[in-house]
């Protein structure tokens, strides 16, 4: 299992936009990249997709106000996956709310999903 410090080619990446790296949470898995939430300021939760080498694949930020109504969702189309951070617990009703399906349960609060090549 990783641990739930961001790597440090992504640490090096986005350490410099403001996030907390001392808030850094290892998420879960996907096929091809790992996930980290990250706080920025007091009302911002942050998801970095991370590649098996370490970096950044982008940062997408959410208002921590409103999380419980949708979560924080990310797609990465070059790599076929989406990640979606949820409310602990609450996954029955996040899946109600994408009639696409194909969510895998990584863990009480986050969810993955392989997606077709373009």
């Amino acid at each position: 299992m990783l641990g739930d410090r961001l790597p440090a080619p992504a640490a090096n990446a986005f350490g410099t936009t403001g996030i907390d790296l001392g808030s850094s949470r290892y998420l879960g898995k996907g096929m091809s990249l790992s996930y980290y939430a990250v706080s920025k300021g007091t009302n911002l939760i942050c998801m970095i997709p991370v590649g098996p080498d370490g970096a950044g694949k982008s940062m997408g930020c959410g208002q921590i106000k409103g999380f419980g109504n949708y979560g924080l969702r990310t797609g990465n189309p070059p790599d076929h996956e989406e990640a979606w951070l949820i409310v602990p617990n609450s996954g029955q009703v996040a899946l109600g709310k994408d009639p696409f399906g194909g969510w895998v349960v990584e863990a009480d609060s986050f969810l993955v999903k392989e997606t077709s090549a373009p």
